[in-house]
């Protein structure tokens, strides 16, 4: 009896597919599969986000190892997920697998031998084959909750590092503190040009029912609106990323964020929202905003303290 057996349907069989990173490169990865009797070409499809597939070849390929850059490069806190399928004669497209690979679920840090009950009592009760079997269908089953009963935001993920924002202080031009006018257009308040990457469609779930809270003030009304979510393992979200919920346009800063792992992997994360106030700049942030203020950097010079005369 095989290990399949046991745990149908959703032992993991291996993935067709295998991703590896191009050696002396930060951005470049190499896709390989074994190539499909009858097929007349191959799509790859690659996101940060495992609920979207974006198309990486513009035209089906003849290959079985293709070779992808990341431009611009970012974070390798995002575990890239990458789609494989093949066309037949008759352009059928299917997938090789409808599991993503990543370089994050292509490891098996449980078996065989990378990790070994060092002792009687731990070969005896613990089954090391099931190990993966488990840490698979965790992430499975949280993926299926969010799924049938998640909400879907588009994410903004805040930009830690790249070209400071001409806007900041002349003086600190060639040592930026990375910290500049908060209504800024070009970096959102971040200090560095174009603030955020593109947006990523993601689900996110509520621990706790979220409460609406109107606050008056001497400056005026606060709106509330903090609350407990949780989401996927990836990608990997940070403090002041921005949400939108994709139905009422509400705004949300991410805060207190943690993941949640079991032997390494990580298996969900946990987050609260923030609503962010009208006026907020961050409610201007689109990929076009995103876009056309990386494309001004260069043309934008830096601010001189009105001091300065």
């Amino acid at each position: 009896m095989s290990y399949a057996d046991i745990y149908y349907p959703t032992f993991p069989v291996p993935n067709p597919v295998s991703i590896s990173f191009v050696e002396g490169t930060q951005n470049q990865f190499t896709v390989s599969w074994a190539a499909v009797p009858g097929a007349v070409g191959y799509n790859v499809y690659g996101s940060p986000s495992i609920n979207t597939r974006n198309l990486l070849t513009p035209a089906p390929i003849a290959i079985t190892s293709f070779t992808y850059s990341i431009t611009p490069y970012i974070s390798r806190d995002i575990a890239w997920s990458i789609w494989v399928s093949w066309l037949d004669s008759h352009a059928v497209e299917t997938l090789l697998s409808s599991d993503p690979i990543s370089f994050s679920n292509q490891l098996h840090p449980f078996y065989p031998a990378t990790s070994p009950q060092s002792t009687v009592f731990g070969q005896d009760m613990i089954f090391e084959p099931a190990m993966a079997y488990y840490a698979n269908e965790i992430r499975r089953r949280h993926k299926v909750m969010l799924e049938n009963d998640g909400e879907d935001y588009d994410v903004y993920l805040r930009r830690w590092t790249g070209k400071d924002c001409p806007h900041d202080d002349e003086r600190r031009a060639s040592d930026p503190d990375y910290n500049t006018l908060t209504k800024c257009p070009y970096c959102f308040g971040t200090g560095i040009l174009g603030g955020f990457y593109d947006k990523l469609v993601i689900k996110f779930r509520y621990n706790d029912v979220p409460q609406h809270r109107i606050t008056f003030t001497s400056q005026g009304v606060v709106y509330g609106h903090d609350f407990n979510s949780w989401t996927l393992w990836t990608p990997i979200l940070r403090e002041q990323d921005v949400l939108v919920h994709k139905t009422t346009g509400d705004r949300f800063m991410l805060a207190e964020t943690a993941k949640s792992s079991w032997r390494g992997a990580v298996t969900q994360q946990k987050l609260k929202l923030l609503s962010l106030q009208t006026g907020d700049i961050r409610y201007t942030i689109t990929d076009a905003a995103i876009a056309a203020a990386l494309s001004s950097g260069g043309t934008l010079p830096y601010e001189k303290p009105t001091i300065w005369g």
